[in-house]
């Protein structure tokens, strides 16, 4: 028997306050002790900029739950010392000007720009295909 449902859901936002759909939407899928994978985040512009206040609670409901991040980060970016999140480094090449989240199902494309743009899929298969190709970065970063 065929579903009605379909197999995969796209999201587009875009405006100043996307980045907290983004983490809202984390906090709301994640289930404990499970894990986010992030390529491509600047965690200064992300805590200067983009989302201060809601970035700081994310970690901290991080930390409750028991989520593990693993973040790929361009070569020579600050990063912070944050419990349950680990970092790599990559050249900026491979990474250009977005940020990819992949949690759940989910996968979420962030784009620096004006406006701000958050592209969400959801579907087990392309979230799959984005934690392969995370595992593989992952494999040769430093």
């Amino acid at each position: 028997m065929l579903s009605d449902k379909e197999d995969t859901r796209v999201e587009l936002h875009k405006g100043r306050y996307v980045y907290r759909i983004l983490l809202k939407d984390i906090i709301a899928e994640v289930k404990k002790n499970s894990e986010v994978l992030l390529i491509g985040v600047d965690e200064e512009i992300l805590l200067k900029e983009v989302e201060p206040l809601y970035l700081k609670r994310y970690f901290d409901l991080i930390k409750n739950k028991n989520i593990k991040e693993k973040v790929i980060i361009k070569k020579g970016k600050k990063t912070h010392n944050i419990e349950n999140v680990e970092y790599k480094e990559i050249e900026e090449s491979y990474i250009g000007k977005t940020e990819q989240c992949i949690y759940s199902n989910k996968v979420a494309i962030f784009i620096l720009g004006n406006p701000y743009h958050l592209i969400i899929i959801e579907n087990k298969e392309v979230a799959e295909t984005y934690r392969k190709q995370f595992s593989l970065l992952w494999s040769v970063a430093t």
